[in-house]
């Protein structure tokens, strides 16, 4: 195998900290994002049927997590809110829970039909002061929905505020939100259909919501965004494109311009691991992690560092933004630095 293209060297990763949470893998197998970015704080869900675990990744690296809460009733797709509560958004409601696992509001909106397989997702708007949701769109005269909605709900009462129509190629979607870690928060609406990713970033305003089409990759943004700076993964792994400041069609890297011959960029979660790089897997499968990670330079994409682990291997990385990331292992997540 030709490895001249990733003429990095090699960097070990130390083991920080690791924590067990249980329910993690079981939520990961039935397609549920466990990893959150929510309003500046980074987040893991775990559980199974209607039973939710969160818990708030510490900000410093002697620990997994800094709390967890366990909410009963939360079947769906969920968010933290920034009061301590939680968002959950099912196949037929958008529920709002207060910090005390009371339910505050209910807002029920037409189911999509059976066979479609959607998927829903919630989020708190950059304000914090509305959730957002992804809904079905009005009937049509046969009784079928139209265009799928986002809505903005008032997150005192549940009150919609304002929607918008999702434009997507036909057939049913799964969704899901991510936020940057920044304050305040860029919000991005991620969509699947069949094999095929179409992103946006929300905005809210005074009496509108927009739906803005973001990238050209059709790659999803789920991992750690930092201020205007995107890393948008092609769904295929064939290419990996960053978007920062400016930059009208971002900055391109093909797998075969910086990579051993077949290998591709796997993973749903490729973001920065502090802003100077970022961090990636590769392989050769997308169906199947790898433990063969990456560090790219965050102003060109070109390879920085190859990851070493002793000892062990590492599914699909999660890089957190302030210089460590996370590898989940059954429950068990473990937080890791460079040495």
């Amino acid at each position: 195998m030709d490895r001249s293209r990733t003429a990095v060297g090699p960097r070990t990763a130390e083991l920080l900290a690791e924590d067990e949470l249980p329910g993690l893998h079981a939520r990961a197998r039935r397609g549920l994002d466990v990893f959150l970015i929510r309003h500046g704080a980074r987040w893991l869900v775990a559980g199974e049927a209607d039973r939710v675990t969160v818990g708030r990744i510490a900000p410093d690296g002697s620990r997994v997590l800094a709390s967890r809460t366990t909410w009963e009733g939360a079947e769906g797709s969920i968010s933290p809110l920034p009061d301590g509560g939680l968002a959950v958004a099912g196949a037929t409601t958008v529920r709002a829970f207060d910090a005390e696992g009371r339910v505050r509001w209910t807002y029920p909106f037409q189911p999509w039909p059976a066979e479609d397989g959607h998927g829903t997702s919630c989020a708190a708007d950059a304000t914090g002061r509305c959730l957002l949701a992804v809904t079905t769109g009005l009937l049509d005269e046969d009784g079928c929905p139209g265009a799928d909605l986002c809505v903005a709900l008032d997150l005192r009462d549940g009150s919609r505020v304002a929607a918008t129509e999702l434009q997507r190629p036909p057939g049913p979607a799964r969704y899901f939100f991510q936020h940057s870690l920044t304050a305040p928060p860029r919000v991005f609406l991620n969509a699947l259909t069949g094999e095929t990713y179409g992103t946006w970033e929300i905005a809210l305003g005074e009496g509108f919501l927009r739906a803005a089409p973001l990238g050209d990759d059709d790659g999803p943004i789920a991992g750690s965004a930092l201020g205007e700076a995107t890393a948008e993964p092609a769904p295929d792994g064939r290419r990996l494109t960053l978007h920062t400041p400016g930059g009208a069609k971002g900055i391109r890297t093909d797998a075969g311009d910086v990579l051993p011959q077949g290998l591709r960029f796997l993973g749903r979660h490729p973001g920065f691991l502090d802003d100077r790089r970022l961090l990636v897997a590769v392989g050769r499968d997308p169906d199947r992690p790898s433990d063969h990670h990456l560090l790219l330079d965050a102003t060109t994409l070109r390879p920085a560092g190859e990851l070493r682990y002793p000892g062990t291997e590492c599914p699909d990385p999660l890089p957190l933004g302030d210089g460590t990331w996370l590898t989940l292992h059954g429950d068990v997540a473990r937080r890791w630095t460079l040495n």
